[in-house]
Order: C-alpha cells, then sequence, then structure tokens
C-alpha cells in the first residue's frame, strides 16, 4: 500500500485578548469539515497525519482536536495555525519519512494583491494587521525532493483583492524538483460556511470523493467526479496542475479556464495589456456588466459613457468614480510606461528603487510581472489614504526620477544616459509632472550603501561543523526576516547559497555580518570556503575528483564576525555596557583621524601614542575542537569590550611580517568599509588569511528587531 502525508489546515479563529473574539472569525466552525477530514484519514493505517486547526476555545471542534492528537505528528500544536506553528508542521513534513502522496487542505481566509495570492494565518490581530503565508512560495517549497512526488490538496480561502501586500511568509525553495501538483482552489468557506456548517463546501465534496475512489488517491479519478460534484457550488472552484518543465507557471488550469482567455481577448479588444485591463475591471466586476462591454467602451471611446449608465442604474454607487479615477492612472501608465523602458534598468534595479519607495512610506514593497504593473502601484500608493492626486503623482515621479539617476549613474551605457536626459526634457514639457518636479527632484536619491545580510549561525551537538541558523536582511535602516531557504552541506557551501540567493535580487551590493557564538568566533578557514571539482566542469570522468579548486568567500564577498550571545543582551556578565562605551570611543576616534591605528595585544602602548583603533592578535582564538586554546587572553579582550579586532586566519609562519602588513593595510583604511577593503585586498591576494571582528554596538539586529523570538525560525 502506498504511503500517505496528510496536512490538514484550518484558520477559524484569530488572535484576539482574553475573552474578546476577533472580527475576522468566522461566524460557524469552518473547522468542522478540516476535522471531518481529520477524523476519516486517522483510522486509515497508511496515512502519517500532521494538522493545525484554530477552532473556538471551548468548542465542540476544540475538544475534538484535542481527541486526535495522540493520532497526529504535530500533536502539541494541533491546536494553533499561526505562522510558527505553521512552519514548524512544515518542517515535520520534510523531515518525515518520504511518502507516495501528500494530501494538503486549507480552510480559512485568503486576500490577493498585485496577482498574489496569501492565506492569512492565526496570528493576523485585525484588517491593518494582516499575518498570511504567500500560496505560490508555498506550493514551490512543496516542490522540492523532501517531498512527495503526488501532491494533491483543496485551498478553501477566498481571494479579497487588497491595496497593499499584507504581513507574509515567503517560503523557500526553487521550485523546480520534478513533482506533480494537483491543486483545487474555491471560496465556498467563507461564502456558505459562515450562514450554515453544513451546506457543501469544496472541502466536504472533495472528502466524499475521496473516500468514493480507490486508494490511493490520483488525479484522474478524483476530477472525474469532484468537477462535476462542485460545478453548482457559488463559487466555482478552479483546478491547477504543476508538472516537470512548468517553471514558474503552471502547466494547465482548469474551472476557469475559459474566462482566463476571455479576460484576455477583451484586454487585445481594448488594446491595452491585461495588467491594465484587470485593474480597470477590478472596480466594474460588480457592477453587473461584462468584460466585454468594457473592451468596447474602451475601444470606442466610450467609457465614460459606461460611468454614466453605471450611475443610472445606482446614483449613489460609488464604481463610475472609480472607474474614472481608474482609467486616469491607466492613462498615466500607458504615458510613461515606454519611455521608462528605454533607460534599460534591470527587474532587480526596478525592485531596489520600488522598495526604497516602500520603505520611506510605511508600504510593502510590491510583487510586479512587467513595469506597468509596479506604475500602477506607485500611482495606486496613497489609494486608500487620500484623494490627493497630487501626492499619488509624485510617488509615480520619484520612481521615475530615481530610475533616471539609476541609468545615468558614471558607467552607464550611452543609451541609457540618452534616454534619461530624453525623459528629463519631457518630464519638465508635461503639464501634470512639471508642477510637481521642484518638490520631488530633491526626494529622488537613489539608496545608498549596502545591504546588510545577518546569519546567525549555530553549532549542534555532534555536527562536524557549524551551520546556517537564520538570516535576516537590512535595507535603508529597515530589517526583515529573510525567507526559509533550503540550505545543505558545509557551512561554505550553505553561505555561499544564501548569499548569492540575496545578491540574485539586489541591485546593490550586499555585505555579510556573521553572528557566531562564542567558539565559532575563530572563523576557521574551512567554513569561508568550498570545493569546485574541475573535472565535473569538463566533463571529462577522469579528471573528477583528481583535480578540486577552493573558493574563499571573504575573496568574494565582504565578510565580517559578531558576537552573538553579546549581541543578543541577554546576560549582563558579558559586559554589554562596556562595550557600548568602547564602541562608541572607537568610532570618535576614528571620525577624528586621518587613518586606523593598530596595535597588537602583545605590545605596550608606548608614552605619548594615541589608543589604537584596531586591535590585533597573533594567535588563534578557541574553537569548537581547541576550546582552551589562548582562551583566557581571547575572552577577556570580549569582556573588555573591544569593538574592532583582527587575528589570523591561520598561524602566521612569521609574527614579525604579519603584523607589518596588517598595519599597513589598515592605515589606508575606514572603519565602516573594513569588510569590502578586506574583500578586495584578499580577492588581489595582497593579504594573508584574516579574520575581521567589526562588532559595533549601534548595529546590532536584535536591539533593532527588538522581537527576540519572532525574527523568524530556523530553515526546516
Amino acid at each position: 500500500m502506498a504511503s500517505i502525508l496528510a496536512w490538514i489546515v484550518a484558520v477559524e479563529c484569530h488572535a484576539a485578548p482574553p475573552g474578546k473574539r476577533n472580527s475576522l472569525d468566522f461566524k460557524a466552525p469552518v473547522s468542522l469539515r478540516a476535522l471531518e477530514w481529520a477524523e476519516w484519514l486517522r483510522d486509515r493505517a497508511e496515512v502519517e497525519l500532521l494538522m493545525n486547526v484554530s477552532a473556538t476555545p471551548g468548542s465542540d471542534e476544540a475538544a475534538r482536536v484535542d481527541t486526535l492528537r495522540p493520532r497526529l505528528l504535530n500533536g502539541a500544536e494541533a491546536h494553533r495555525a499561526d505562522a510558527a506553528s505553521l512552519r514548524a508542521s512544515l518542517g515535520k513534513l520534510a523531515r518525515t519519512p518520504p511518502a507516495d502522496v501528500l494530501l494538503l487542505l486549507w480552510i480559512g481566509h485568503g486576500v490577493m494583491n498585485n496577482r498574489q495570492r496569501y492565506l492569512l494565518t492565526q496570528d493576523t490581530e485585525d484588517l491593518e494587521n494582516l499575518q498570511s503565508w504567500d500560496l505560490d512560495s508555498l506550493l514551490q517549497h512543496l516542490r522540492s525532493a523532501r517531498m512527495p512526488p503526488l501532491q494533491i490538496g483543496a485551498i478553501d480561502s477566498c481571494a479579497q483583492v487588497i491595496s497593499d501586500r499584507p504581513g507574509n511568509v515567503q517560503l523557500s525553495g526553487t521550485g523546480k524538483t520534478s513533482r506533480l501538483q494537483h491543486f483545487y482552489f474555491s471560496s465556498t468557506a467563507a461564502a456558505i460556511a459562515s450562514l450554515n456548517p453544513f451546506e457543501p463546501t469544496l472541502a466536504s465534496m472533495a472528502l466524499d470523493v475521496l473516500k468514493a475512489i480507490e486508494w490511493p488517491p490520483s488525479p484522474r479519478p478524483l476530477d472525474a467526479l469532484l468537477m462535476d460534484r462542485v460545478a453548482g457550488l457559488a463559487s466555482r472552484p478552479v483546478r491547477f496542475e504543476w508538472t516537470q518543465g512548468s517553471g514558474d507557471q503552471w502547466s494547465s488550469r482548469f474551472g476557469s479556464g475559459d474566462d482566463d482567455r476571455a479576460m484576455a481577448a477583451n484586454a487585445r479588444r481594448a488594446q491595452l495589456s491585461e495588467v491594465l485591463f484587470r485593474h480597470l475591471w477590478l472596480d466594474l466586476a460588480s457592477t453587473g456588466e461584462t468584460p466585454a462591454a468594457l473592451a468596447k467602451a474602451i475601444r470606442g471611446d466610450t467609457l465614460e459613457a459606461l460611468a454614466k449608465k453605471i450611475e443610472g442604474n445606482a446614483p449613489d454607487a460609488p464604481e463610475p468614480d472609480l472607474l474614472r479615477d481608474a482609467w486616469d492612472r491607466v492613462k498615466l501608465v500607458q504615458q510613461w510606461a515606454p519611455r521608462l523602458a528605454t533607460l534599460g534598468l534591470s527587474v532587480p534595479q526596478w525592485t531596489e528603487l520600488a522598495r526604497h519607495l516602500a520603505n520611506e512610506d510605511a508600504r510593502h514593497a510590491p510583487q510586479f510581472a512587467e513595469l506597468r504593473e509596479l506604475l500602477l502601484w506607485s500611482l495606486d500608493m496613497n489609494r486608500d489614504v487620500t484623494r490627493n492626486q497630487g501626492r499619488a503623482h509624485a510617488a509615480l515621479l520619484r520612481l521615475m526620477l530615481m530610475a533616471m539617476n539609476q541609468a545615468a549613474e558614471p558607467g552607464a551605457p550611452a543609451r541609457s544616459t540618452d534616454a534619461a536626459a530624453r525623459l528629463d526634457a519631457e518630464l519638465k514639457a508635461d503639464p501634470l509632472m512639471a508642477p510637481l518636479l521642484a518638490a520631488v527632484q530633491p526626494t529622488a536619491d537613489l539608496p545608498k550603501g549596502s545591504v546588510v545580510i545577518y546569519i546567525e549561525l549555530e553549532h549542534r551537538a555532534n555536527a562536524l561543523e557549524p551551520s546556517v541558523q537564520r538570516y535576516w536582511l537590512l535595507r535603508d535602516s529597515v530589517i526583515e526576516p529573510g525567507a526559509d531557504l533550503e540550505l545543505e552541506g558545509p557551512m561554505g557551501e550553505q553561505l555561499n547559497t544564501l548569499i548569492n540567493h540575496v545578491q540574485r535580487d539586489e541591485a546593490r551590493p550586499v555585505r555579510v555580518e556573521l553572528l557566531a557564538p562564542f567558539l565559532l568566533l575563530c572563523g576557521q578557514r574551512e567554513w569561508l570556503s568550498y570545493s569546485v571539482d574541475i573535472g565535473e566542469l569538463t566533463g571529462n570522468p577522469a579528471d573528477t575528483g583528481a583535480a578540486l579548486q577552493r573558493v574563499e568567500l571573504d575573496a568574494v564577498w565582504p565578510i565580517c564576525w559578531r558576537w552573538k550571545e553579546r549581541l543578543q543582551g541577554k546576560e549582563a556578565k558579558l559586559q554589554p555596557a562596556l562595550w557600548q562605551q568602547r564602541g562608541r570611543q572607537a568610532q570618535e576616534r576614528a571620525r577624528a583621524s586621518e587613518q586606523l591605528h593598530c596595535r597588537f595585544d602583545d605590545e605596550q602602548r608606548a608614552a605619548g601614542e594615541d589608543e589604537a583603533h584596531v586591535l590585533g592578535l597573533i594567535y588563534l582564538p578557541p574553537s569548537p575542537s581547541q576550546r582552551g586554546r589562548n582562551l583566557g587572553k581571547f575572552f577577556k579582550h570580549l569582556i573588555d569590550g573591544e569593538p574592532y579586532m583582527v587575528w589570523p586566519g591561520a598561524e602566521p609562519d612569521d609574527a614579525a611580517a604579519f603584523k607589518n602588513t596588517v598595519r599597513a593595510w589598515l592605515a589606508g583604511q575606514r572603519l565602516n568599509k573594513l569588510p569590502e577593503a578586506l574583500c578586495q585586498a584578499r580577492s588581489g591576494s595582497k593579504l594573508p588569511e584574516l579574520v575581521l571582528f567589526l562588532d559595533e554596538p549601534d548595529r546590532n539586529p536584535y536591539a533593532q528587531t527588538q522581537r527576540l523570538q519572532t525574527l523568524g525560525t530556523a530553515p526546516t
């Protein structure tokens, strides 16, 4: 008998103060359908079962959850459906012995922003603080080698369109492992269960079909029975399939395929991109009009007549004015998108500019498939806050000016520089944009500096070497947890995978700061390198394994080390206050000095000599395999609060030569650019193996978040 792995999720109740209900809680127990699935699967020996059901406390459904706990792989978390509990269950899915089939049921609220669907989790407090999982990233994450090859699921969740992206968890994974996914999407839970939990839903009908077909379940018989049964539901389900070779897209889409084809055809009829046509349709869909009528009005230049027709039928309806506003936005996008495309910016560059704009306005950065979608987002930024069109136009103009500045930077291609100059002239002549230029121009500076990756390291018991535990990204003073990644292999390979994953989507260079426990601060060389088999590159089997080339990560990326325990500030015994004082003093001395001065700890300071900016060590600190090595003197420097130190990556043959080389190099550097300078020097073989300890107290990721326990969890 084939083995089955089943994961049942129902988000019925959401975060609320004790004794109160959240306005988002379902009025009827949608968890009822999830429990029916779990109770039927419980009795099948071939099924391993996980469940995350947030039923109403004290209800019959909550009691049924308790009854099921002994049968579950995640019994302790079965009553919770918050992000942390869901992530823990996902980790158990990955660690469970391989099964043949995955069954997934998810019932709850959902939203949509920029064509991305998000499933709300239990930790959503209210409409202003939505917390969710990105549905596409979840399904992509499930397409991994540790997940079953056949995956069948039902997602019974609405897709209410919202203007801002909700708080969300982005799961990792390339999604390119050979897996067959067969999923049904509908919103019957919200539409039906709030009124009567016993009405048929996608979940209940899918369970009926699973009981009727031969096991293990397979897509064809399931589909043959289910699609006929659900045809009468108010929210007709849509079926998606993903097979190997689909890339980031679904191989096929059923149920609403005719609707999608009709929408695309009407967009072509209106001579608009589908993105722009759907933007207009969002404000018209509830009026009883059709996409065909909208396309005809656009093509015939009778959109105003269509708006007046709707007003005649419903004088107080907001849709006519919303349609007019949307049409104004579409015309602006049509005007400027072709001109902006001539700047030649890459998708990561546009993404970085949008992220910078979003951070300063306390918004979520958009996800966009094309430039027109990004421009719509900039015009839409303030639509729910104010009807001040000038402010919305200013957001678009600022994005345009930043893009022009990016295209005209030194070293940019001549065609990009020329395109920026032409666009500048057009903006100055445009009656809408020209009056805004004087106010917006000073705010259009490009994002400066690096994107910092804070990587927390750990050394688990009995592990051969350290590994990555979790990471965060710091951009423009905003810190956020990184996406969950599947990191495998030795630490050097994990770091390389993670850094490349981040840099791929960033226009600016990244800096890496390793948050290490005490025994990992030694920075052993093998932790910062990985091997490339030249035989595999050349395709010559005879050379495989015979010619290994080491890649040193600190010669490729700017890297420095920091002391994790003191950064966390949990123990006063580690003297965090002294460290903060010494750090401020060292920074002030460095700013007042024309060059950096390094003193090694086996040297006495001469009379009248200024205090050094950087402390140098000539020995190797303790390590997991040599815990007592130079323990006392190294620990004393940490307790004394030294924020800037360097020491050798390997025992130097000539201590005097090592000191002279390090001193001479540091004298020409600035504190805030030391990791970048070290990377450049190491790539040119101008420095020996060197560990850079750059532990500044005013750049503490734990202090910046103020949420030590909620920054993310370890990769599964």
